[in-house]
């Protein structure tokens, strides 16, 4: 079985890497660049003292001998004429360990060709102990047999020995901060973790039902983010919960009503109406109805649950939408507008086309068509409208019903939303008829909506994108 560690013990190991990686890193570099860095470090330090020297020489011009000051790195510094005679005062000449008499420099300086002379020198006495030997020239430009050399001799000392001290100070620091930054990561590996633990056991209570819990705020952004996000999932979560208890509640209520009435005539055509061609023939009308309405919850539910998970196909393509809506509006004609008297009247041309998936855009048309019936007086009129609009076919029918409120506008696109409180299903559906339009345009990304008034009725719309080729 393959071990698990806990997101505490994951960042701690990790934090603890990183650390003695960096660790690693510093003592690599003070390993391979040391010679360099301190070669280059008394480089800088002799050059600038021997600049500082020209100048002090230059500014007096020649016409006495100065003192060189004695520097407080204890670096000796010699001034030769051109036959090798010391000039001025010397810092330490009696103890200097110079490798290099003035002829012998003298000599090195004018083969090297450059104006300021830099070698390092090893001296055959001392093993692994170095010079840095600098030369410059003071170019007397009156009397140029009087110029001046600048000797400057740096003795650096057995590197070996100036490594292992440095080397022993950098392991004790290195390993003092592998140690801190180990205690250092524990703390913030707990404190890292901690919230996602808390946050763990709360969603283990989200899971089982618990919809009272909150997820508290811990000062890192991303967590606190993670902790909105999951508060936003459990409100949400508890909405749809209580909708989807009323919703059963609703269904169950409205599945017993047409099966009670199912059950009551069958008994009827059993015990009484059985002989009676007439009243048997009236009682059967009442089944088929009801199994009719209970047929339509069933396949809204199944519809609505097949474009909530996606598991639609859609066939897009081109196809003629004035001529869809005129079928469908015909369909209605001879049923439901006949009942309440109610007219369609449609503006629309017959060459409009448009990219979609006919059938389910025959869906939608058919499901405004119902509403706009259904919420229309006796002897209204229902308008459809249809017209192209900047590569855009532009669909919306208007009733003059009783209108929909500002409140019930915010809602009705939502599942389960009826406008009839009292869920009166002999004038209305199960609340799922807007939600699997607003699914099905959704789909093919169309803008859609509606305009209303309470008591001047209603307009609803959608656009889809005309057909590319020309029909």
């Amino acid at each position: 079985m393959k071990r698990t560690r806990t997101l505490q013990t994951r960042l701690w190991k990790y934090f603890a890497i990183f650390a003695a990686v960096i660790a690693l890193v510093i003592w690599a570099l003070q390993f391979f660049f040391f010679d360099r860095m301190y070669y280059q470090k008394e480089i800088d330090k002799i050059e600038t003292i021997g600049k500082s020297v020209a100048q002090e020489w230059r500014n007096v011009k020649f016409s006495q001998a100065v003192s060189v000051e004695f520097y407080r790195n204890e670096v000796p510094v010699h001034i030769f004429n051109s036959k090798g005679a010391a000039q001025g005062s010397l810092v330490l000449q009696i103890s200097d360990p110079n490798p290099l008499n003035a002829r012998d420099f003298i000599r090195r300086y004018e083969e090297s060709g450059e104006e300021q002379y830099i070698e390092n020198i090893k001296d055959p006495k001392v093993p692994n102990t170095n010079f840095v030997v600098y030369g410059t020239k003071i170019l007397n430009e009156s009397s140029p047999e009087d110029s001046l050399y600048i000797f400057i001799v740096n003795p650096m000392g057995p590197l070996e020995t100036v490594r292992n001290i440095l080397r022993d100070n950098l392991l004790i620091l290195l390993l003092t901060m592998v140690v801190v930054a180990i205690v250092i990561s524990y703390f913030m590996a707990k404190r890292i973790a901690e919230p996602l633990v808390k946050m763990t056991g709360k969603a283990q209570q989200l899971a089982e039902g618990d919809y009272d819990i909150e997820f508290e705020q811990s000062n890192i952004r991303e967590i606190d983010q993670l902790s909105r996000t999951l508060n936003h999932a459990t409100s949400e979560l508890a909405k749809l919960d209580e909708e989807k208890r009323n919703f059963l509640a609703t269904i169950s209520h409205d599945l017993r009503t047409p099966l009670a009435g199912i059950k009551a005539y069958a008994e009827l055509i059993r015990d009484i109406s059985g002989n009676n061609p007439v009243k048997r023939q009236e009682h059967i009308s009442v089944i088929v109805k009801e199994a009719n309405w209970m047929s339509t919850m069933i396949s809204e539910i199944l519809e609505y649950s097949r474009i909530q998970s996606g598991s639609i196909n859609y066939e897009m393509g081109d196809f003629a939408l004035c001529a869809l809506t005129r079928g469908v509006v015909k369909k209605f004609e001879e049923t439901d507008c006949a009942v309440k008297d109610v007219k369609i009247l449609v503006d629309a041309e017959e060459d409009m086309y448009a990219f979609g998936d006919m059938h389910r855009i025959q869906r939608v048309v058919q499901n405004f068509i119902s509403n706009a019936i259904r919420h229309s007086p006796q002897g209204g009129t229902v308008e459809i409208r249809i017209r192209k609009d900047d590569g855009k076919i532009h669909w919306e029918i208007r009733d003059h019903g009783q209108g929909i409120s500002k409140e019930d506008q915010k809602l009705i696109w939502e599942r389960y939303f009826t406008q009839s409180k009292d869920y009166d299903r002999a004038n209305g559906g199960i609340g799922l008829g807007l939600s699997i339009v607003k699914g099905i345009l959704k789909a093919h990304n169309a803008d859609f909506g509606l305009e209303s008034e309470e008591g001047s009725g209603a307009m609803f719309w959608f656009q889809l994108d005309a057909a590319k080729d020309e029909y």
